[in-house]
This record gives C-alpha cells, sequence and structure tokens, in this order.
C-alpha cells in the first residue's frame, strides 16, 4: 500500500515538473509543421478526432490554463490576432510534448512498486491522464491553424487596405 500511494506522489511530483518544464522551454523549439506535431495523413486534418466527438468532452477536461491562469496564456480567440493564435498553437505542441514525456516518465513506477498491480495503475496513468489530452492537442491544432490562416489573409487584405488609403492622401 506505501508503495502504490509512492506512485502516486511520483504521478503528481512528474506532473508539477512536466508543467514547470513547459513553461520554461522556449516556444521556438516547438515547431507545429514538423514531426511529431505536424498533423499525420491519417489524422486527415483533424477529421479522425471529429469521430471522436472531442468537441464534446474536451471542456470538461482539466485545463491548464484554467487551474493556473497566471502561468499560462489566455485562450480567448474573440480577441485574437495571427501573432497571439502562433503563440496558442505552439502551445499545443508543448503541451502534446509533456504529456507524451509523462507517459514516458511514468515507466519509472515500476521502479517505486514491483507489483503486477503496478501495471494497472500506470496503463490507468497513461490512458486517462495523458493521452486524452494529447489527442485535445492533436485535435485543436489543425483547427487553429486553419484559423490562423484565415486571420492571416484578413490582416494581409487590411494592411494592403491601409498602404492604399496612406498613398491615395498622399
Amino acid at each position: 500500500m506505501k508503495e502504490f500511494l509512492y506512485c502516486i506522489i511520483y504521478f503528481m511530483a512528474t506532473g508539477i515538473l512536466g508543467f514547470i518544464l513547459g513553461r520554461l522551454l522556449p516556444k521556438s523549439w516547438f515547431l507545429y509543421n514538423e514531426f511529431p506535431y505536424r498533423c499525420a495523413k491519417f489524422e486527415r486534418g483533424g477529421a479522425l478526432y471529429d469521430k471522436m466527438n472531442i468537441h464534446k468532452w474536451q471542456t470538461k477536461l482539466p485545463d491548464m490554463s484554467r487551474l493556473v491562469p497566471w502561468a499560462m496564456p489566455a485562450k480567448n480567440l474573440k480577441t485574437c490576432n495571427s501573432i497571439k493564435l502562433l503563440t496558442m498553437i505552439q502551445e499545443t505542441c508543448i503541451a502534446e510534448f509533456i504529456h507524451w514525456m509523462l507517459c514516458i516518465t511514468g515507466l519509472g513506477s515500476f521502479f517505486i512498486w514491483q507489483n503486477p498491480l503496478c501495471v494497472l495503475l500506470y496503463l490507468i496513468y497513461v490512458l486517462v491522464f495523458n493521452i486524452p489530452f494529447i489527442i485535445i492537442q492533436r485535435y485543436n491544432r489543425p483547427r487553429l491553424l486553419h484559423l490562423r490562416y484565415i486571420l492571416l489573409q484578413r490582416e494581409k487584405k487590411q494592411n494592403t487596405k491601409e498602404t492604399q488609403d496612406a498613398t491615395s492622401y498622399s
């Protein structure tokens, strides 16, 4: 029983450290258009995740931007520009990376508790506390990229119009 509790503490500690690491790592390291963050062919631009009805359950899971708002960029799409949206896209990469790392570091629980039940505990940890969050990031990223494309087009039109207006008054 003591080892079980140590495993839970270990999972919590690695989660906290993972969160801190995610805040410290440079966003420039996370390239949304490169492997492993680029949308894979089998994901069909996020359509795979639409079939999983992620839009119905993703808001029911804890979100670090709601739990620790002072440490996370706000997710407000209504007042968003392409630069802010790029930050949000990079945040999806960071979150995915951290959850994959937590799956890997979670294997350390086997050193703490050498019991067949530890396999079950680890699977719960991975399948309940990490994989759903990875799926959410992979679902949101193509949608955010599409929105960013639209915003970039609008910003380009706006800049062109402002340039034309400025030259017509000179």
